[in-house]
């Protein structure tokens, strides 16, 4: 089965119904943009596949799952839906790469959309219009120029979605039209149809019941996918009596004359079969049926009729069933969304909305089509397809798919949107997007070329104005522009000196026309007085924030801006020293995020709270696992996706160097590991540089009840003894580097900190003695002090940590154990002794499943392999994550043994193996394997 068909399935029902989970909250005021995942869980549902429950549904549409549970479902949800759609192992992938790419846009326009006080609906209505349809009508008219998709349908209409019958003027919908196709090639009437479907495993398919499904589903009714999948078995005995069958072998003439007895058998008139079949030019089929056409044509036709007429097999059927079903249950839910009270059946665009997205796809779909048919360069197929595009529209509702901006067309789409949302109330009517009758047209089309020359002119008058403001009385140039939306164009605009954005936010003010724009004008000036630098603050800021949240929290004007007020009102606590009151408010305004749509706000306060927890807390990664999935999702990732432990580092030094700016009358807090270092660095560095050992001891003894059983206050959550290790371990990367710069003169000097390094080794073996237990506590990425030495090759730390009973087993965050990090440096003693201290071998790292023998295949360290299959060669046979076992592993590597170097040294900061190297360990390995193969051929002999 080809690949474009089901993508173009998979997205045309996320097009109907993206927002179906909506459609029993009608009065909720709520108005997001629902996440991709809530997508796919609509298309989950209506394909009648075994449902999850409300709570995980909800967990997973909104970031509520742990990163590794939401991976996993969204593959199981993905898989679920490729499997009821019978996509092969080539479609899946089609199928996963255009939805990647959908997510991409969907994510774009999300990220930089606000929907201000729209609700549900406007927000739902406009997506479907202005981005959902048009991008998928040109994707799916692309993937199906072969016509794979509707190869053997009737032509003149999108079998797939609901539609009006041009010749009887009622709605058509898909469960019905392809139930009509079905019958049609039975050729007989639905009382028949069950005759001869026994299915030839088990004769107990239920006749009756079948004739009675189809009624039902001919009236509407949805089907159970149970009920196809029985009903349709790839055993099934249907007996297609309406199909049109030839023997290849057959003269051209002969084909002709059994096409026209065919058709003549059937009683199709050239109009019938101008709806079957891709001949609907005039006078084209009575020529072919007078016999006048040429040959070409008469060929044209029996191949037509083949295409058409042809035996459909069971899969077929089960999948254009599934398809209608999926499509028609998703518009059925949307349609009592979007239109409460509407019939399904309803045939008047200005009531049904959802005929206006019909039309919206077929115009698109089909200038699509005919752009390319008339096209011999892609350059020269945009260029002809936007053309055709009607001024007024390619403005507006076809904004999202012009070539002409096709790299980061999101933007002017998502600022499209957001305009729109501003200045739309809750409860307002859906807007018409296009006239589907010349009736109404003509107003239509005037009313959206008014408004395009208002947002015209809106656009010239804030480009002047923004030239004006700096070479003028920035006052006086305020003073004569009287619309809101322009003004706070220049409120917002950082190249603005402050005074001149302070003015236009209190000509805002003016201009304020609601509570809700009195409010916006408020949290721009909060902006201004909480995000500036601690040093630009004025004596009275806290006087002037609290008057400012106390007036906009008693608005009507609140409920619009609540998740920017409370961020803020956290940050005016924090900035108060209220350290725990202002997390508390940071949760809430993450938890307020889901009442609308603000852009990046919402990573940016997911950012917030993370920082302020983590900053005298540490990390908790069950807690604080869900900042970090914001984060990522919500645009704090510019250039490169860090891991949560490496992003908790991050937003700790965001919290002390630009988050917590205390008022000017408020004493500034000090990081509690700060007063903590004082301690265990200034009070014991230099006991130990001088190698005061007893004095260490006391020192130990003094500090045993605050420090010998946790971890330093701090998101590292170091031990003293991680601490020490850490220090140690960049002090000593660095002395050889310093050695080698100073003069002559100065290496007395270095040689002091060689043997200060010394001391500071045997201060942590006795450290190591006196507090044992650190030796078994982790710090924030799980690793112990074993895996630290391990890796550092020290043999005599590492020696002494076991001695002191190490964990020999701990993983770290991703899975490694001290073993792993000791193949890494390629310490044979160190390996050895792990070794011969029963590591667990059977131990692999989380993502990749990789053994410690793997990773020494990987390292390209011969002497290594050659350990760990002196001590375990069954490791030999065990593959990891990618099915590779080490040999496949190190032969995988060879073929591009430079550039795997390369990645290493750049990403890893560490040195392979040569090619010789890699050809012995290849040997090895090779041999190990066959030697396990005869040992097993033994045994079992």
């Amino acid at each position: 089965m080809g690949g474009g068909r089901e993508v173009s399935v998979t997205l045309v029902r996320t097009t109907w119904e993206h927002c179906c989970n909506q459609t029993n909250e009608s009065e909720n005021t709520m108005a997001t943009i629902p996440s991709f995942e809530a997508l796919l869980l609509e298309i989950h549902q209506s394909l009648d596949l075994v449902p999850y429950s409300s709570k995980v549904k909800e967990k997973f549409a909104n970031l509520g799952m742990r990163n590794k549970n939401h991976q996993e479902m969204a593959t199981d949800v993905c898989s679920a839906i490729f499997n009821s759609l019978d996509m092969d192992a080539a479609a899946c992938h089609d199928a996963v790469r255009g939805m990647s790419e959908w997510e991409g846009y969907h994510k774009a326009v999300e990220l930089n959309t606000w929907t201000s006080n729209a609700d549900q609906r406007q927000v739902v209505w406009h997506l479907l219009g202005y981005c959902y349809v048009p991008n998928l009508a040109r994707r799916i008219a692309v993937w199906n120029l072969d016509g794979a998709f509707d190869k053997g349908m009737p032509g003149g209409a999108f079998w797939f979605l609901p539609h009006v019958n041009v010749t009887t003027g009622t709605m058509e919908l898909p469960v019905p039209h392809v139930v009509d196709w079905l019958i049609d090639l039975l050729d007989c009437s639905i009382g028949k149809a069950g005759v001869g479907t026994e299915s030839l495993g088990d004769g107990n398919t239920d006749r009756d019941s079948i004739v009675r499904n189809l009624y039902n589903w001919k009236n509407a009714s949805i089907p159970r996918v149970t009920s196809i999948n029985e009903y349709f078995s790839d055993d099934a005995n249907l007996v297609f009596k309406g199909v049109f069958e030839l023997a290849e072998d057959l003269a051209e003439q002969v084909k002709f004359e059994a096409a026209l007895a065919f058709v003549q058998s059937r009683n199709l008139s050239a109009d019938d079969l101008r709806d079957q079949i891709p001949m609907t030019q005039p006078g084209r089929l009575e020529s072919v049926m007078d016999e006048s056409a040429s040959d070409e044509e008469k060929q044209l036709f029996v191949q037509a009729l083949l295409t058409r007429y042809a035996k459909p097999g069971m899969a077929m059927i089960r999948q254009r069933l599934r398809v209608a079903r999926m499509v028609q249950d998703g518009y059925i839910r949307l349609l009592k969304f979007l239109c409460p009270g509407v019939q399904a059946t309803c045939t008047a665009p200005s009531q049904n909305k959802l005929l206006q997205l019909a039309g919206i796809f077929g115009t698109i779909y089909n200038l699509t089509v005919d752009a390319w048919k008339n096209s011999d360069t892609q350059d020269e197929e945009d260029i002809l397809f936007e053309s055709r595009l009607p001024p007024w529209d390619k403005a507006d509702v076809f904004l999202s798919i012009l070539p002409s901006i096709k790299d980061g067309g999101h933007l002017p789409v998502a600022d499209l949107l957001t305009r729109r949302f501003a200045k739309l109330a809750e409860g307002d009517a859906l807007e018409d997007l296009v006239a589907l009758d010349m009736h109404t047209a003509t107003t239509l089309i005037a009313s959206k070329c008014r408004r395009l020359k208002e947002e015209h002119e809106e656009n010239t008058r804030l480009q002047s104005l923004l030239e004006r403001v700096r070479t003028a009385s920035p006052w006086r140039t305020l003073q004569g522009e009287a619309s809101y939306a322009v003004v706070s164009h220049v409120a917002k605009s950082t190249s603005l000196p402050l005074k001149t954005r302070l003015l236009a936010i209190q000509r805002l003010r003016e201009l304020a026309a609601t509570p809700a724009e009195m409010v916006g004008a408020s949290i721009l000036e909060l902006a201004e007085l909480l995000n500036c630098r601690h040093t630009n603050r004025s004596n009275d800021v806290q006087h002037r924030v609290e008057a400012l949240l106390a007036e906009a929290e008693a608005s009507a004007g609140h409920a619009t801006w609540k998740a920017p007020l409370l961020q803020y009102r956290a940050k005016h606590l924090l900035a108060q020293n209220a350290f725990d009151d202002a997390a508390k408010l940071m949760r809430a305004a993450l938890d307020a995020c889901d009442d609308g749509n603000f852009g990046t706000l919402r990573g940016e306060i997911a950012k917030d709270a993370f920082a302020i927890e983590v900053a005298n807390l540490g990390l908790i990664p069950n807690n604080h696992e869900k900042y970090h999935r914001n984060m990522l999702a919500y645009g704090m990732f510019q250039h490169q996706v860090t891991s949560l432990e490496d992003t908790a580092i991050c937003v700790s030094d965001y919290f002390w160097d630009e988050l917590y700016k205390p008022y000017p009358c408020i004493e500034s807090a000090q990081p509690l590991a700060k007063e903590q270092a004082k301690t265990f660095i200034q009070e014991a560095l230099p006991i130990i540089i001088e190698g005061k050992w007893d004095a260490l001891k006391q020192w130990m003894r003094r500090n045993a009840k605050t420090l010998k059983q946790g971890t330093i206050r701090e998101v590292r959550s170091n031990t003293v003894l991680m601490a020490w290790l850490k220090m140690q371990d960049e002090f000593a990367r660095q002395l050889p580097i310093l050695r080698a710069a100073v003069s002559s003169d100065l290496q007395g000097e270095v040689s002091k900190m060689e043997r200060g390094l010394a001391h500071w080794r045997h201060a942590i073996h006795l450290l190591a003695e006196a507090w044992p237990k650190q030796v078994n506590m982790a710090d924030f990425k799980g690793q112990t002090p074993l895996m630290m030495v391990a890796d550092a090759s020290d043999e005599q730390l590492t020696l002494a940590f076991l001695s002191a009973g190490a964990d020999v087993n701990a993983q770290d965050y991703l899975g490694r154990t001290a073993l792993h990090a000791a193949v890494t440096a390629r310490s044979k003693n160190c390996v050895s002794m792990l070794l011969t201290h029963q590591a667990d071998t059977s131990r692999v790292t989380y993502d990749e499943a990789n053994t410690a023998l793997h990773t020494a295949a990987r390292m390209g360290y011969a002497d290594i392999v050659a350990l760990v299959i002196e001590h375990h060669a069954h490791l030999v046979a065990k593959e990891n994550s990618f099915h590779q076992t080490p040999l496949e592993l190190a032969k995988k590597i060879l073929i591009d043994l430079p550039g795997f170097r390369n990645m290493m040294a750049t990403h890893h900061r560490r040195s392979i193996g040569s090619k010789q190297d890699f050809d012995q360990i290849i040997a090895m390995l090779t041999d190990a394997a066959r030697d396990a193969q005869l040992g097993e051929r033994a045994n079992a002999s």
